[in-house]
C-alpha cells in the first residue's frame, strides 16, 4: 500500500554512462619512441561525484589520440585536471520558494603540453592546450540528474581539448607528425 509521502514504485535505477573515448578519430602517429604520460592533477572531494573523471578522460585521449612511431626520441605528455563544484547563492522569501534557481555550479578545466624531447631530453617541438567549461544545475535536479550535467561537463571540455589539440599538434610538429 502507498501513502501519500512514500513512492509507489522502485528506486529509479542508477544510470550508467559510457567511458569517454577518442576512437572514433584517427591517432596521431608522433616520430617519438615512447610517449611518457605525466599525471600532475591534485584529486579533489569534487571528482568523485563526477561519472568519468577528467583525469580518466585525459589518460583515454592520449591513449586513443597519439602514437609513437617506435623511432626517435621520447615524447612527453605533461597533463593537470581540476573538477570543482560549488554552491551558489539562492533567493529566499516568497520570489525565492517558488523559482527554481541555480543551486550548484560545477567547472572543469584541463591543461596539457606534449613535448617531443631530443636525446638529452631537451624539447624540441612543444605545444600546450588549455580547457574548461562550466555548468550550472538547478535546485530541483535530482541526483542522477547532476550526474548527467557532470558527465556532459567533461565530454563538452575533453572535445574542445580534442579539437584545439590536434589543431595546435597539425599546425606545429611539422616533419614529427607522420599522419596526415
Amino acid at each position: 500500500c502507498c501513502s501519500l509521502l512514500a513512492s509507489c514504485g522502485p528506486p529509479p535505477e542508477l544510470p550508467t554512462y559510457p567511458d569517454i573515448r577518442f576512437t572514433s578519430e584517427a591517432p596521431m602517429e608522433l616520430a617519438a619512441s615512447q610517449i611518457d604520460i605525466v599525471n600532475e592533477s591534485r584529486p579533489t572531494a569534487a571528482d568523485s561525484g563526477y561519472p568519468v573523471t577528467p583525469a580518466h578522460a585525459m589518460e583515454n585521449w592520449v591513449h586513443d589520440r597519439l602514437q609513437a612511431s617506435g623511432r626517435g626520441n621520447p615524447a612527453r605528455f605533461v597533463f593537470k585536471t581540476s573538477a570543482t563544484q560549488k554552491n551558489l547563492p539562492v533567493k529566499g522569501g516568497i520570489s525565492g520558494a517558488f523559482t527554481d534557481q541555480a543551486s550548484q555550479e560545477y567547472d572543469v578545466t584541463v591543461d596539457a603540453t606534449l613535448e617531443l624531447l631530443d636525446s638529452h631530453g631537451m624539447t624540441i617541438r612543444s605545444v600546450h592546450v588549455a580547457a574548461s567549461r562550466s555548468r550550472t544545475v538547478l535546485q530541483s535536479a535530482t541526483p542522477n540528474d547532476r550526474d548527467k550535467a557532470r558527465y556532459e561537463l567533461v565530454k563538452a571540455v575533453m572535445s574542445a581539448f580534442d579539437q584545439q589539440m590536434e589543431k595546435q599538434i597539425r599546425n606545429n610538429f611539422g616533419l614529427y607528425l607522420l599522419s596526415r
